[in-house]
């Protein structure tokens, strides 16, 4: 996880939501250069094993982190507040006509014109939702952010029924 420093609190290390991405892909490049590969070579015999793990790690890390609604679930994990479940229904009625009008149109037959407006909908939903979920996470509100991902499960599922209908069957 990302991590930030407060100099003002007793708390030096404090898990953040923003991440930068370059500073990852950076480390990732780092993790699969040649120099470290021969170190790992080097040292396999004494090591054996240890590089799977790292790497097992790594790729959790990863995923984790890329995905604004993995990385969101991931700190809420941490701080011991656990997600909304599908049972836990605490969106506002206006929400829940806009994913049900969107699975209406998903359910009808194939229009690329439609499935193209769809997804920049959910593409400007899932972006905003994102903003939503960073000022709650930067306010210390663990439950408007845990809230903020209900919803973007919602979106990150509309999104997946999106691909399954482009996929040509």
């Amino acid at each position: 996880m990302a991590y930030i420093s407060n100099p003002n609190s007793q708390q030096h290390l404090k898990p953040v939501f923003f991440v930068l991405l370059q500073i990852l892909a950076s480390a990732i490049r780092h993790m699969k250069s040649p120099s470290q590969k021969a170190s790992y070579n080097f040292l396999k015999k004494y090591y054996d094993g240890a590089f799977n793990k790292i790497s097992l790690v790594g790729t959790f890390l990863v995923k984790t982190l890329l995905n604004p609604l993995s990385r969101g679930l991931y700190l809420l994990e941490l701080s011991g507040v656990e997600p909304a479940q599908e049972t836990d229904c605490d969106a506002d009625s206006a929400f829940l006509m806009e994913i049900m009008e969107i699975n209406e149109k998903l359910a009808e037959p194939k229009n690329e014109d439609i499935l193209a407006e769809i997804e920049t909908l959910i593409k400007v939903k899932q972006e905003e939702l994102t903003r939503e979920v960073t000022a709650a996470f930067e306010r210390d509100d663990l439950q408007g952010a845990k809230k903020l991902l209900a919803k973007m499960k919602y979106f990150a599922n509309l999104e997946d029924k999106l691909k399954a209908k482009k996929i040509p069957s």
